[in-house]
């Protein structure tokens, strides 16, 4: 059972005995030099010529392939995860608010989370699996996946998650804690019981607000 982290880092962690992250391709981030070039080039044609026709043609084929390489790794991934996962569990990002974000716009966009997260919608209960959206409120990154505590000044530049219970001492990848954090939230909205600590779970409830009817401060 795979649980789909939306983070710009790695597009996913799951979990089954072991733990393993499958980078994106990055293809505008790879070729943003070349645009750029391009573009300045295209600017510096007189519009409408021999020669401004030509850059505008290779500016053209370069967004294409962009577009493919992004749109393979998009099936190729979510296919594998629909054919080998019978529940699937995702983050119900709002990928609009998302876009608005200006230092992560262009991370979100090549990454192209919406997408992924339609294609799956679409792709694993065609081969007899289950989404589970979990609530775009629940801290999965906050949360140690291990024992349930929550580090509350964890900022986006931190891609390593340590543990503050010393009792626990769980050091891991950031984005993979969260993606196991969406497994074990994924299973409790299924009803299936995890091993965590239920003093621990319901420690981490009280100082956690999230879900259908709660709205942020």
């Amino acid at each position: 059972m795979p649980g789909l982290e939306g983070g710009t880092r790695k597009s996913t962690a799951k979990s089954r005995q072991l733990v393993g992250c499958l980078p994106y391709q990055r293809p505008l981030a790879h070729q943003l030099k070349k645009l750029r070039r391009l573009n300045k080039e295209l600017a510096r044609r007189s519009k409408g010529g021999k020669k401004w026709l030509k850059t505008k043609d290779k500016l053209g084929r370069l967004h294409y392939e962009i577009a493919c390489i992004r749109l393979d790794w998009l099936h190729k991934l979510t296919t594998q995860i629909a054919k080998t996962s019978g529940i699937v569990a995702v983050e119900d990002l709002h990928v609009k608010g998302l876009m608005r974000n200006r230092c992560l716009s262009r991370s979100f966009s090549d990454a192209s989370v919406g997408k992924l997260l339609d294609v799956l919608e679409n792709k694993v209960p065609r081969q007899g699996g289950m989404l589970l959206k979990v609530d775009r409120f629940f801290p999965s990154s906050q949360l140690c996946h291990c024992c349930g505590a929550r580090k509350v000044d964890l900022e986006l530049i931190d891609r390593v998650f340590v543990c503050p219970d010393p009792d626990c001492g769980y050091i891991g990848d950031r984005d993979e804690n969260a993606a196991l954090n969406l497994i074990v939230e994924a299973l409790r909205m299924f009803g299936l019981n995890v091993n965590m600590p239920s003093s621990r779970v319901a420690t981490a409830r009280r100082k956690t607000a999230w879900g259908p009817g709660v709205r942020p401060k």
